[in-house]
């Protein structure tokens, strides 16, 4: 696998860590897994799986050079990043009984040069955060687990009923003084922990689905040169009401959803645009929606 960058006229060489020389690469890499499991009847089943992955650095991680004003930041590639290695253990295990289902999976991914976007402690002077892609050491680990439970009566009348509960973290395994002191412990914007729980039915004609989740707040801060502020924990609502009706040769839904219908401020941890922006609040919508 290769990369190239041709530079035009206007394009500006990357700031980053080699200097911007836009040097040619090319990556050979390995893949391989393996999964072991064990089944009883339809009761109980036990899955452990393990996975090497590698990748190869992508163009901007390699030859950015310019400001990127999806996250409003000024990104600068290195074309000397090595390929980013990951080996991936996972554990699930999954119980079935009368209509109840309950799974339950936790992993564990290490990674040799994990690629991450990394803060400068700079601006420049449009006011774009200075960011370099760089890569250390990092180790990726968690676990989710789920309870189904579902009634139906026959095709046309089916209830579901969905708890789940999942958590993440992102830890700095790497000796690298710079990314201690940039990044800290933790990589900053992770995911928070979450919990929630979700109703589907569809009785005859008529279909809804109602979701409730509950984002919490975080508790393992990374630094983005300073210590991360952890936003505030919030709580999502939403739901959906259709009506299917034939319509010639056709099917088709009328629906009405909401979302966030408790109409709260919500800052994802994860999202580079925290500071500057929340989630969009209540809104509505209708439409139709045909099956083709």
């Amino acid at each position: 696998m290769g990369r190239h960058a041709q530079a035009d006229a206007d394009y500006k060489r990357s700031k980053g860590l080699a200097g911007g020389n836009l040097s040619p690469r090319s990556f050979h890499l390995n893949h391989f897994s393996s999964s072991l499991q064990w089944q009883y009847k339809s009761l109980v089943q036990f899955r452990l799986s393990y996975n090497h992955a590698e990748r190869a650095p992508d163009v901007n991680e390699l030859y950015a050079g310019n400001n990127h004003f999806a996250i409003i930041t000024e990104e600068n590639g290195d074309d000397k990043l090595n390929p980013e290695i990951a080996n991936s253990l996972e554990a699930e295990a999954k119980i079935s009984y009368q209509g109840f289902t309950l799974v339950a999976n936790i992993y564990n991914n290490y990674f040799y040069n994990y690629i991450y976007l990394a803060h400068t402690g700079l601006s420049n002077p449009g006011g774009f955060v200075e960011k370099e892609w760089r890569a250390a050491g990092t180790e990726i680990s968690g676990f989710e687990i789920t309870l189904q439970y579902q009634k139906k009566w026959d095709y046309k009348q089916v209830v579901q009923f969905e708890g789940f509960a999942d958590l993440v973290k992102n830890k700095n395994t790497s000796d690298d003084e710079m990314r201690q002191w940039a990044e800290g412990n933790y990589m900053p914007n992770l995911p928070t922990s979450r919990y929630g729980m979700q109703v589907r039915s569809d009785i005859r004609r008529l279909n809804f689905n109602v979701a409730y989740t509950q984002f919490m707040k975080q508790k393992y801060l990374g630094k983005n040169i300073n210590l991360e502020k952890a936003m505030p924990a919030y709580t999502m609502l939403s739901a959906q009401i259709g009506y299917l009706f034939p319509l010639r040769r056709y099917q088709v839904v009328a629906f009405i959803s909401g979302n966030n219908l408790l109409n709260v401020e919500a800052r994802p941890q994860n999202s580079p645009l925290k500071y500057l922006a929340p989630l969009p609040g209540r809104n509505l919508s209708a439409g139709l929606k045909i099956k083709i």
